[in-house]
């Protein structure tokens, strides 16, 4: 039997999920960055956005094995990995921290690759609309008949797609993936991007964006983001002290996930009341 939590539960089992990702990496000593909103809530909120459950996290391509393979042996009873290798139904191109017996669709802490990309302009969008494309093929295996285009011919269009890419093997994707994602070295770039990322050229940065941290107050942890996370958060956000509408602020604060009741029994403390900023 599953059990719903509210928001602020989703929140804190992610933030509890990131102190123990913090932990292991500071005991192997893997340099990570929380990414996008959450160094966007750590700024604005000194933690989770109160209306957003995704909590992003950055890691070097060559370093993002390593860690797997640490928070696989370390990680409490309580988490796990969710990743294509153990999930035959797993449809992300990167992996999660997720809950031991539930989903990971909602409640999980992402782990973006970074990756090397060229110096060229030219090459670097060439690099990018090719990892929008992978992304966008793949996911499209995954996605509902329901949630496809109302109109007739586009849904029927969005149909066929899905069973064609439903005939591609899974292991097809993740090669083209993994070999594009290892064109150009990470040691050598000068320039990287998160290729899973769905804001195209806004996810290309110069290295030394995430070569330069700092450490800020996220609820009750300390989390490393980039030194200048202006520049970051005005790429991606633009006026990113503003909040977003009313209505997209309710919305995400009415989102509840399912989570099994072994997993609701380790996180028991956590009522359901959750501070609203609207």
């Amino acid at each position: 039997m599953n059990v719903q939590i509210d928001m602020g539960q989703i929140q804190r089992i992610e933030t509890e999920m990131l102190h123990e990702l913090n932990q292991v990496c500071s005991r192997h000593k893997i340099k990570y960055v929380i990414h996008a909103g959450s160094v966007l809530g750590a700024i604005r909120h000194k933690g989770p956005i109160p209306w957003d459950g995704d909590t992003d996290v950055l890691v070097a391509l060559p370093d993002l094995k390593f860690l797997i393979e640490c928070l696989r042996k370390e990680l409490s009873d309580r988490f796990c990995v969710d990743f294509y290798d153990v999930n035959s139904s797993y449809s992300p191109l990167f992996p999660r921290i997720g809950l031991k017996n539930s989903s990971s669709d909602i409640v999980h802490v992402d782990l973006f690759p970074l990756v090397g990309i060229p110096d060229d302009p030219k090459a670097q969008i060439r690099f990018s609309k090719k990892s929008d494309r992978i992304n966008f093929y793949y996911r499209f295996r995954y996605k509902k008949i329901s949630r496809m285009e109302n109109l007739p011919a586009k849904r029927l269009i969005g149909v066929l797609l899905k069973a064609a890419m439903s005939l591609v093997p899974k292991t097809f994707f993740w090669r083209i993936f993994q070999k594009h994602c290892g064109k150009y070295p990470y040691e050598s770039a000068n320039y990287v991007m998160n290729p899973c990322g769905h804001r195209g050229l806004k996810n290309i940065f110069a290295k030394e964006m995430f070569d330069r941290r700092i450490w800020v107050d996220y609820a009750h942890l300390k989390l490393p983001i980039p030194q200048n996370y202006d520049f970051y958060l005005k790429q991606y956000y633009k006026d990113y002290m503003s909040f977003p509408p009313k209505e997209i602020r309710e919305k995400g604060l009415s989102e509840a996930a399912w989570i099994s009741e072994a997993d609701d029994r380790r996180f028991s403390q956590y009522g359901k009341s959750h501070e609203e900023v609207l």
